[in-house]
């Protein structure tokens, strides 16, 4: 069963490099590996795992952070490594807010996901060329992304890498960049990536404690009762009839019928436009303007 998807909620947009970090882990060939990449320059780090249990995870987020600063927030699945007593404990002792994103819904941990497919693909490519693996992380790195006109190195170290291109001296010098600027550009490019997600989106309504719905156990609906909201947006914790208690998001849950008068009708299709359609709107009235008195 299909569920239509709601407004976006976009992730703070962070003021400082390495403020809010995403990690993730994943499988290439056979192998483990962890990423962390930064939501202010999209700076990845890779790290390959001789297992994935919480205490090698752990090691490597140490050796990164001892690299890069430790973030204010780090945000990951709720994987058993970082679902663990000892990640709690390593998050408390290092003074890290860990947001975790509800079970079965990888797309609130959109950055780590996205990067890991970007990883995936520039390994993948240097395997297929017989090239260096490295080289292309690197290469990555070095090249200017989204609407700051910076490079992930530049966000991050305020410097262009030396790589193996032929480069001059002086645009390997050290150049700070301005905040405000950057900011701007992602607040800018957060805005326009929500608005026309959700001009095909609509809320649903809230579910209210005691409630009887419906949750998805794999494949299948199962009886399920909502005994409170989890901290993490859109989510629920969940009880089954069998007593098992789980957090869910409300993409995971539905209402039986007599909960179904609450959910909330579909508002009709906006016809409101991005800040930048509008200016172009604009000026098209004043061309018929002016031709109209010429």
């Amino acid at each position: 069963m299909s569920q239509c998807k709601e407004p976006m909620i976009p992730t703070e947009v962070p003021k400082l490099p390495w403020q809010i970090v995403a990690t993730d882990l994943f499988q290439l060939d056979g192998r483990d590996y962890l990423i962390v990449v930064d939501f202010y320059s999209r700076f990845n780090e890779i790290a390959l795992l001789v297992n994935t249990k919480s205490s090698t995870v752990i090691t490597h987020l140490k050796s990164i952070f001892a690299r890069h600063g430790i973030p204010s927030r780090i945000i990951s699945d709720n994987g058993p490594q970082y679902s663990s007593t000892d990640f709690r404990s390593f998050a408390d002792s290092w003074n890290i807010e860990h947001v975790t994103s509800s079970p079965l819904y990888p797309r609130a941990n959109g950055l780590a996901e996205k990067s890991v497919q970007t990883v995936k693909r520039l390994l993948t490519k240097a395997k297929q060329s017989g090239s260096d693996p490295y080289l292309s992380l690197l290469a990555y790195r070095n090249t200017p992304i989204g609407d700051t006109g910076c490079s992930p190195s530049q966000l991050l170290m305020g410097r262009r890498l030396r790589d193996n291109l032929p480069c001059k001296t002086i645009l390997l010098i050290p150049e700070t960049q301005e905040g405000n600027k950057v900011y701007t550009a992602l607040s800018d490019s957060k805005d326009n990536q929500k608005f026309y997600y959700d001009r095909s989106a609509h809320s649903r309504a809230d579910f209210q404690s005691d409630d009887t719905n419906r949750m998805r156990q794999g494949r299948h609906w199962i009886p399920a009762t909502v005994t409170g909201r989890a901290e993490t947006p859109r989510s629920y914790y969940v009880k089954t009839a069998e007593g098992a208690e789980y957090r869910r998001n409300k993409r995971d849950i539905i209402p039986d019928e007599q909960n179904s008068r609450r959910e909330a009708p579909s508002p009709p299709a906006s016809t409101s436009t991005s800040p930048a359609a509008s200016a172009k709107i604009e000026i098209s009235y004043h061309n018929i303007d002016s031709n109209r008195n010429s």
